[in-house]
């Protein structure tokens, strides 16, 4: 069900890009949700429509494949670029 029809809110992140992978860390603790090494991120697209929403597909064949849907404040092509350049 997508967030706005449940009527919750979009939980805020931090996301760091560092060449072991990329963390996304709760806004308010600081604590790490996810942490994906660079090697197993297959798939990185901006959205066509809306400049500031990306997405990614984590993970392998043998533990399965998991999509990541983000919305940024700002433009995400920078971060799209950032991920492309590791």
């Amino acid at each position: 069900m997508a967030i706005r029809a449940a009527g919750e809110h979009k939980q805020r992140i931090t996301i760091n890009i560092a060449i072991d992978g990329l963390r996304l860390r709760d806004e308010k603790t600081g604590d790490c949700l996810y942490h994906h090494p660079v090697h197993k991120i297959s798939f990185i697209a901006q959205d066509m429509i809306d400049s500031r929403a990306f997405g990614y597909i984590f993970g392998s064949p043998d533990t399965g494949r998991r999509f990541f849907g983000i919305k940024t404040d700002k433009a995400a092509s920078q971060v799209k670029c950032r991920e492309i350049d590791m």
